[in-house]
């Protein structure tokens, strides 16, 4: 069985297990000192690919909160959709 999720290499141990949930899952919604803690991680891009990959819909992941994470995913989507040279600016 192949595995299209990239996950992130269970050989690192990055600073978030060090610091644990509370930190990285804010209940009050300040993810500044949760970006702080992903800015010094190793594992950063893989740990935003994979949350990216699995549509992980809470805490900070690879130093991008829940709504930037949905926003990558849009701009994903519309630069797969878009037509080559075409660019979307949708404020003219």
């Amino acid at each position: 069985m192949s595995r299209d999720i990239p996950l992130p290499d269970p050989e690192i141990t990055g600073p978030c297990v060090e610091v644990g949930p509370a930190v990285m899952y804010p209940v009050d919604g300040n993810y500044g000192p949760a970006r702080e803690v992903c800015m010094r991680c190793p594992a950063r891009d893989d740990c935003l690919e994979h949350a990216l990959a699995v549509r992980e819909p809470d805490g900070m992941w690879g130093g991008v909160d829940p709504p930037g994470r949905e926003r990558i995913r849009r701009q994903r989507v519309l630069a797969r959709t878009q037509p080559q040279g075409v660019l979307d600016v949708g404020w003219l």
